[in-house]
C-alpha cells in the first residue's frame, strides 16, 4: 500500500509540474491501475484480521486526504521526484552514502523542503521527528548540491493523519550525525573482517522471514552459543579490569589503523598511472592498486566564491532554473555530454578541478 501510494504522487506531482492536473478520480483510477498490476498473487497477510481490499480501501483513503488538502498542487516547485542523491560524511570522500528522496521543492521564500511521505499506522512525537535520522542526512546532500539555498526545512506527511510534520537541523548537529555514521560503517566495516555480525533484537523479529536460521531465535547460528561471553554483573574489579583491556584494545586498533594508512599511502606511491597495479605479497597475497583522474566543477568544499562564480555563468546563459537553482552534478553530466552551449562549456571547463581517487584492494596473486 504505501509503494502504491508513493508511485502514485510520484505520478501526480510529474504531471502537475508538465501543466496536467489530474482530478481526484483520475488520481485514485491511477492508483487502482498501480495496485492491481503490482499486487503479489501469493500475498501473505501477517493480521489476520485485515485483507488486501483493507489495505487498498486505505491506501485510497491516505491520497483522497492528501488531494483535498494540496490541491491544485500550485503551493511549491518540485525540483525532484524520488531524486537519488549522495551523502557524503567526510571531506576525503572516503565515507558515502546514497538516499532516495520522495520529493524536493522550492517554496515561495525560496527555502527548499525535503518532503517524505509515511503511510504508517503511527505519530511520531515532535521530539521524535526532530531526532529523526534520515532527512537529516538528506540535508546533509541537498546543502551540498545546493550551498546557496535560502534554508531548508525537513518535512513529513503522515498521511493516515493527514498530518504534516517539520523539523530542522543546524550545522553543528549534521556535524555530529555525519560523525555518528561515520562510527557506525567503520563498525560494520571491522565486523565484516572478523566476520562476525553479533544479532540485533528489536520489535521487528516478530514479523522476520528470517527467524528460522537467526541464532537469536534458537536458528542455525545458535550452535556456537555455547562458546558466547556470558553477560553478568561485574565486580569493581572486573569491570576496571575490562575498562583497562578496553583502553589497552582501542589503543592497538587506532595504531594498526595509523599503520593501515601508512602503509596504504605507500602502495599507492609504487603504483602506476592509468591501468591498475598489482603488488604481489608471499604466497597468494595480493593487492590491486587503482589510480584515477578525472576534472570536476568545484564544490561547496572548494569555497563559496567558486560556485558563486559559475552560478553567475550559468544565470547568465538562461539555464539557472533547468539545472535547479545550481545543481553541480547535474551541470557536470550536461557538460560531459556535451549538452551545454560552447561558450558556457569552454568557461566551465576552465573552472573543473583535477580529481584523484585511488582505490586499494586485496586480491589473490596470480
Amino acid at each position: 500500500m504505501g509503494s502504491m501510494a508513493h508511485d502514485t504522487l510520484e505520478a501526480l506531482y510529474k504531471l502537475a509540474r508538465q501543466g496536467k492536473i489530474l482530478t481526484q478520480e483520475e488520481m485514485l483510477e491511477k492508483y487502482k491501475s498501480l495496485w492491481d498490476s503490482n499486487l503479489p498473487k501469493n500475498l501473505n497477510i501477517v493480521r489476520k484480521e485485515m485483507i488486501a481490499e483493507d489495505y487498498f480501501k486505505l491506501g485510497g483513503k491516505c491520497l483522497t486526504d492528501y488531494y483535498s488538502r494540496f490541491s491544485p498542487f500550485d503551493q511549491e516547485i518540485t525540483i525532484g521526484l524520488e531524486r537519488r542523491v549522495s551523502i557524503v560524511l567526510d571531506e576525503d570522500g572516503q565515507f558515502k552514502m546514497t538516499g532516495f528522496i520522495d520529493r524536493l521543492t522550492r517554496d515561495s521564500a525560496g527555502r527548499l523542503r525535503i518532503q517524505d511521505y509515511k503511510t504508517g499506522g503511527s505519530l511520531p512525537t515532535q521530539p521524535e521527528i526532530d531526532a529523526d535520522e534520515q532527512l537529516a542526512l538528506y540535508q546533509i546532500a541537498v546543502e551540498e548540491m545546493w550551498p546557496d539555498n535560502q534554508g531548508i526545512e525537513l518535512v513529513w506527511h503522515y498521511m493516515q493523519f493527514d498530518t504534516t510534520l517539520i523539523s530542522h537541523r543546524d550545522a553543528e548537529q549534521l556535524n555530529r550525525l555525519k560523525e555518528d555514521y561515520i562510527e557506525r560503517i567503520k563498525r560494520i566495516e571491522s565486523a565484516v573482517e572478523l566476520g562476525s555480525f553479533p544479532t540485533n533484537e528489536t520489535n521487528l523479529c516478530d514479523w522476520c522471514e528470517y527467524n528460522k536460521i537467526c541464532p537469536a531465535k534458537g536458528g542455525p547460528g545458535a550452535a556456537f552459543d555455547n562458546d558466547q561471553l556470558e553477560l553478568r554483573p561485574a565486580s569493581e574489579e572486573e569491570l576496571a579490569a575490562l575498562v583497562d583491556e578496553y583502553v589497552e584494545l582501542d589503543g592497538k586498533k587506532k595504531g594498526l589503523e595509523s599503520r593501515l594508512k601508512e602503509v596504504r599511502k605507500i602502495l599507492i606511491a609504487c603504483a602506476e598511472g592509468g591501468t591498475g597495479t598489482r603488488h604481489k605479497g608471499s604466497g597468494e597475497n595480493a593487492v590491486l592498486v587503482t589510480l584515477e583522474e578525472s576534472k570536476k566543477l568545484p564544490t561547496r568544499t572548494a569555497g563559496q566564491s567558486a560556485v558563486k562564480d559559475i552560478a553567475a555563468l550559468v544565470e547568465n546563459e538562461g539555464l539557472y532554473r533547468q539545472y535547479s537553482l545550481l545543481d553541480i552534478n547535474s551541470l557536470q553530466k550536461a557538460l560531459d555530454e556535451g549538452l551545454l552551449p560552447r561558450d558556457l562549456t569552454e568557461e566551465l571547463r576552465a573552472r573543473q578541478q583535477v580529481s584523484s581517487r585511488e582505490t586499494v584492494r586485496i586480491k589473490k596473486a596470480r
